[in-house]
C-alpha cells in the first residue's frame, strides 16, 4: 500500500488526495520527515552540549579501494540505464510528433 499524505487540521487528519480505504479501516500515522515533535529532542543547553559531543565523536567514514570500485561500477551502471531509458523515451516522443 502506498503512503497516504494528510494534513492535521482541527484535530483531524485530512488526506491531500483521495484515499481508497473502507470506512473503519485502521491506519498507522507517522509525522513526515522533517516534522519536529517536542518529545524528539530537548533544546536545553545540556541537551545541545550532549548532541555536539556526540557529533564531534563521530569517526569519518573511510572507503576501501574495493568499496570505491563497487560504487564507481554501480554509478556507471546507473548512468548507462538512465541514458538508455531517456533515449528510449525521447525516441517515443519524437515518433509521436512525426
Amino acid at each position: 500500500m502506498s503512503v497516504i499524505r494528510a494534513t492535521y487540521t482541527n484535530g483531524h487528519f485530512v488526506p491531500t488526495h483521495p484515499v481508497d480505504l473502507p470506512d473503519g479501516a485502521e491506519v498507522d500515522v507517522y509525522p513526515a520527515a522533517g516534522v519536529a515533535r517536542d518529545e524528539d529532542w530537548s533544546n536545553t543547553p545540556e541537551a545541545i552540549a550532549e548532541w555536539v559531543a556526540w557529533l564531534d565523536a563521530l569517526e569519518p567514514m573511510t572507503l576501501t579501494p574495493e568499496d570505491e570500485a563497487r560504487i564507481a561500477a554501480a554509478m556507471a551502471e546507473r548512468r548507462a540505464f538512465d541514458l538508455a531509458t531517456w533515449q528510449e523515451r525521447g525516441d517515443k516522443l519524437r515518433a509521436m510528433w512525426e
